[in-house]
């Protein structure tokens, strides 16, 4: 299996949904399931970089609810879901039982790897098969240099 270079490479991330929560996660802060054992590594998503998204409620009064998304998660069952219904979950920065899975994670999958036979390399780079035909219109497009005083003499002068 080969990445194209314009699909990307494969990653995960899951995106869990919390509640009880009593301290904000921070980025790069690894959450850890209390039961399951699952991690995964809070990253910022959304327009403002965010390490997540307040629903409801504050951490202050410990009713926060709100959405987290992790990257190099770990422990994911072979359905995708992450963690465990109504789990504790842990933080390296926070201590413990910072919140409580709402449901399981749900693990989401992003870049695209293909069968060799699905690729095709140009300029010794392997691109799936509509990018490969993308890149190199593009560049035969680049390559055409049109002048555009070429154009004013073929028009000739307007009425």
């Amino acid at each position: 299996m080969v990445s194209c270079r314009l699909c990307g490479t494969e990653y995960t991330r899951v995106l869990v949904v919390f509640e009880s929560g009593s301290v904000a996660p921070v980025e790069d802060e690894v959450l850890t399931g209390a039961s399951s054992g699952a991690t995964g590594v809070v990253t910022v998503f959304g327009a403002d970089d965010r390490a997540y998204n307040l629903l409801s409620g504050t951490f202050a009064g410990g009713d926060a609810v709100g959405e987290v998304l992790l990257s190099s998660p770990t422990g994911a069952n072979t359905s995708g879901w992450w963690g465990t219904k109504a789990e504790v979950l842990n933080g390296s920065v926070g201590g413990a039982n910072i919140m409580t899975l709402t449901w399981e994670g749900i693990e989401q999958k992003f870049g695209i790897k293909y069968p060799l036979s699905w690729m095709e390399q140009y300029n010794d780079v392997w691109y799936c098969r509509p990018h490969a035909a993308f890149k190199q219109k593009t560049d035969a497009l680049k390559e055409i240099e049109v002048d555009p005083t070429d154009l004013e003499s073929e028009r000739g002068e307007l009425p």
